[in-house]
């Protein structure tokens, strides 16, 4: 058998049969290509099974269409009817195909005859969608929530809007366009800001975007990175300083950095301080933690403070630099990071458990050590029941900060500020409610359906909204608990207060529901709308297959 090529993976023609047999059979024709483009990320202990022969070879294959993709391990004198551990020397390169990374380590656990993980997990990791698939799984999304479609197209046209007011001069025409391309809910919210403060948000966030994206790039030695972020806020006063890392418009953001900087020095000084203060803060903060574990929950809510606690602290300031708001404590600033970044840090395990070392992930060692001993083991089907706890816990964990958000929340006074702060908000909470209790934040990333998301948009108008968006996502955690969970306790009594303080808002009575509605007052013109869609969506895939 040919040997796996660093410029390239083995293709095979044929792929394996749909059938849950061992990945490795019946595959013919076997060429040499050049790497193809795009990306796809594969687990092979997710995408691998034997029920009968033992794992093979030592290559990636996929069929040349994009149809299939799995990897063939190398399992010498492992045969039919043997358990022993194979994979010891896995496939190590990357390749690129599709939307995904191909990353296949070592020592991942594959057994002969025995299946590995849910067969489903090939076509769900492992294969390459096509437009048309990914245009009708929408659609069937649709067709479960019709009442999504108008917040959805809502949302479009707001989207629309918002890059027609791109402003022309060419660093800031850069600004809006790169903050499009990094970050589309955040740009919809900043740009929707009054126009006395939304250049400075912009600026902003694309300041601690690139500084986040130095901290991010594991390619830069920790010798170069940590000088780096110390000295980041420095070369905001430097037109012309750009370094270059990161990946796709995280790259472009880096090398094209001169604009932002020409942006940030035609802000007011006030605005030019706060932006400095906390880019230096940031910067030491990460700094610290490149040489340093998450180990105890301190540091876990000191480590997120750092990147996003700070942002809440910053963004405060800002706000009371612009007259529009009166300046918030630290504290309630600081948490409105904190529940935001703990919610990612909680639903984004399985891309960061792929793509980190362990001393890069900030799941405390304090709470995943009552449950495991590595914290990789967590994604491993049989320690199910074990990484379920453990999610609880860390769920648990992060409720903790919902009543200070709200708190902070309710003494907004400008009703632009308050959509900007309370949208992300309120994702949060209901990302972290469908997380709970969920295996499959282990299997791939958990998100909120765009549907349910436009909703959110459409439907945060005032403070009696944000109550509600609580209350009912709260309810729809607390429905999840199973009492023999270890947490359950501590859960129900957090979700306790959080409905509380809700409920002692007098405004629950006077919103719509996000998850409840099941008929739409708009009914038949999204039914309209939606057969129109449908005759479309249609007629492009029949005209692809006729092709």
């Amino acid at each position: 058998m040919a040997k796996t090529k660093r410029d390239g993976y083995r293709v095979v023609h044929g792929g394996p049969r749909v059938r849950s047999t061992s990945v490795g059979i019946n595959m013919t024709q076997e060429v040499w290509c050049p790497s193809p483009v795009g990306c796809v990320k594969l687990n092979c202990d997710a995408a691998l099974t034997s029920d009968s022969y033992g794992v093979w070879g030592s290559s990636a294959w996929f069929k040349w269409s994009g149809d299939w993709l799995g990897v063939w391990m190398e399992a010498s004198g492992i045969g039919r009817g043997s358990c022993e551990k194979a994979c010891g020397s896995c496939v190590r390169e990357k390749q690129v195909y599709g939307r995904m990374e191909i990353e296949v380590k070592g020592n991942s656990g594959i057994y002969g005859n025995k299946r590995v993980g849910d067969r489903q997990e090939l076509w769900k990791i492992g294969r390459r969608v096509s437009k048309s698939e990914r245009e009708m799984e929408s659609l069937g999304t649709m067709l479960k929530h019709l009442d999504d479609l108008y917040p959805l197209l809502k949302l479009k046209m707001e989207a629309n809007r918002a890059v027609k007011q791109i402003p022309l001069q060419p660093h800031w025409s850069f600004c809006y366009t790169v903050l499009h391309k990094v970050s589309r809910s955040f740009a919809l919210v900043i740009q929707q800001l009054g126009p006395h403060i939304r250049d400075n948000v912009c600026v902003y966030y694309l300041v601690l975007r690139a500084l986040d994206t130095v901290e991010d790039d594991p390619s830069i030695p920790t010798d170069v990175k940590v000088p780096i972020l110390k000295t980041f806020h420095q070369h905001l006063y430097e037109r012309d300083w750009h370094f270059s890392c990161g990946t796709k418009e995280d790259k472009k953001l880096m090398n094209q950095f001169h604009h932002v900087s020409t942006a940030f020095l035609e802000l007011g000084k006030g605005c030019q301080e706060v932006i400095e203060e906390i880019t230096q803060r940031m910067g030491a903060g990460m700094a610290k933690f490149i040489c340093k574990e998450v180990e105890t929950i301190d540091d876990y809510d000191e480590y997120c403070h750092y990147v996003s606690g700070l942002v809440g602290l910053g963004l405060s300031k800002l706000f009371h630099d612009s007259g529009l708001e009166d300046l918030a404590p630290e504290s309630l600033s600081n948490t409105m990071g904190l529940l935001l970044e703990k919610m990612h840090i909680i639903r984004d395990y399985p891309e960061d458990i792929e793509e980190k070392t362990e001393s890069r992930m900030f799941w405390p060692r304090e709470i995943w050590s009552k449950y495991v001993n590595k914290l990789e083991d967590l994604k491993y089907e049989e320690n199910s029941s074990k990484a379920v706890k453990c999610l609880n816990d860390m769920v648990t964990n992060s409720l903790i900060h919902v009543e200070d958000c709200l708190k902070y929340m309710s003494s907004l006074r400008d009703p632009a500020i308050l959509r900007f702060c309370a949208i992300p908000q309120i994702v949060a909470i209901g990302t972290l409610a469908l997380c709970y209790n969920n295996v499959e934040v282990f299997r791939s990333i958990v998100k909120m359906r765009r549907g349910l998301t436009a909703k959110v948009f459409d439907r945060t108008r005032t403070m009696s909204d944000v109550y509600g968006a609580f209350y009912e996502f709260s309810c729809i955690l607390r429905s999840k608990v199973d009492k023999d969970d270890p947490n359950s306790t501590i859960t129900l009594s957090r979700l306790d207060a959080i409905q509380k303080t809700c409920l002692h808002s007098g405004a629950l009575n006077r919103r719509k529901s996000y998850m409840l509605d099941n008929e739409s007052k708009h009914g038949p013109l999204v039914l309209f709308i939606l057969l129109s869609v449908l005759g479309i969506i249609i007629s492009k895939f029949v005209s692809r297959l006729a092709k």
